[in-house]
């Protein structure tokens, strides 16, 4: 089954079951109008009616992705206290928030940050009554918020199409969506960083290194999102995603080739330029194999790097 084909069912599933639910105990009560009848059913209509309504909602998000959207500087600390309200209209509990940086602005379409928070609050079961927190960071030019909600108990189809939007409406605000257990980390793209700027993930153990890289790449052109080792570069795979990477072949714990390895399984056309103070052929030989698209030797010099990043991703340098 495609992705697609899931989501399809998952949608599916998510809008029938509380309508076979209205639909089943409305007939029902035509047949047996008795007062046990009466107050059970009325009780099961009106949960299924109110998880009909927070569906339609998340659909109407998504469908309002091909609609024009309005981003603009938002200071996160003014987005709280709704955001908060409209996640205990849906979740049914509490949110509580503690920022560690409650001045942080992010620049985004306002409705869609609040529908992601909604999504978020039916992301995770109504039975995992725990308590609901949210922070904020900030993370370079990211702005980071952790949402920990439950202990994470088994996640049904009407969780699992919210998750669904939550991550689409975060993608298509520029930032990303990561859900393990029952925390949820979401990325946006901090008010000064340019609509489609080019993502890179750079990956290198040396401090100066990345600091010289990142005077290389135009401000105005690239978000830099910075890994100092094999491990930190998968988990930061996993949460963004983006358009390119530039990748240390000597890194300390996983080594760039693992990294390389497991990259190129779970994301197959992500442009990889793999960094090396080894001119052997054997380097490049075990590189290529593995997937690398092409090679900068250190010393290098910012020209040749963006030169290389214009071929790998045309297009996207303003």
């Amino acid at each position: 089954m495609t992705e697609a084909d899931e989501l399809v069912s998952v949608a599916a599933h998510a809008l029938k079951t509380p309508l076979a639910v209205i639909a089943g105990y409305s007939e029902l009560l035509r047949a047996r109008d008795d007062p046990a009848v009466r107050e059970e059913g009325l009780v099961h209509i009106s949960e299924a009616a109110q998880q009909l309504v927070h569906v339609t909602d998340d659909v109407l998000a998504l469908v309002s992705l091909d609609a024009q959207s309005f981003p603009e500087p938002l200071p996160l600390s003014e987005l709280l206290e709704e955001a908060a309200q409209r996640f205990e209209e849906r979740a049914g509990r509490p949110l509580a928030a503690a920022p560690d940086n409650p001045w942080l602005v992010v620049f985004a379409d306002r409705e869609r940050v609040l529908a992601l928070v909604a999504a978020l609050g039916g992301s995770f079961p109504k039975e995992d009554d725990g308590a609901a927190m949210i922070t904020l960071r900030e993370d370079g030019r990211t702005a980071v918020l952790t949402l920990s909600c439950g202990t994470g108990a088994p996640v049904r189809d009407t969780a699992r199409f919210a998750r669904h939007v939550a991550r689409r409406l975060a993608e298509e605000s520029g930032g990303a969506l990561s859900i393990e257990g029952a925390v949820a980390t979401v990325k946006l793209p901090l008010a000064g960083v340019p609509p489609g700027a080019l993502r890179l993930l750079l990956v290198d153990d040396d401090d100066a290194v990345r600091s010289l890289l990142r005077m290389t790449l135009p401000a105005g052109e690239f978000v830099v999102i910075e890994a100092a080792d094999g491990e930190e570069a998968l988990a930061e795979l996993g949460r963004e995603r983006p358009d390119i990477v530039l990748l240390d072949w000597k890194l300390p714990g996983r080594s760039g080739g693992e990294v390389l390895a497991t990259l190129r399984s779970d994301h197959p056309g992500l442009p990889v330029i793999v960094l090396t103070a080894d001119t052997t052929a054997r380097t490049r030989e075990e590189a290529t194999a593995l997937g690398a698209d092409t090679f900068l030797t250190k010393p290098f010099s910012p020209r040749e790097l963006l030169g290389v990043v214009e071929r790998l991703v045309p297009g996207r340098r303003r």
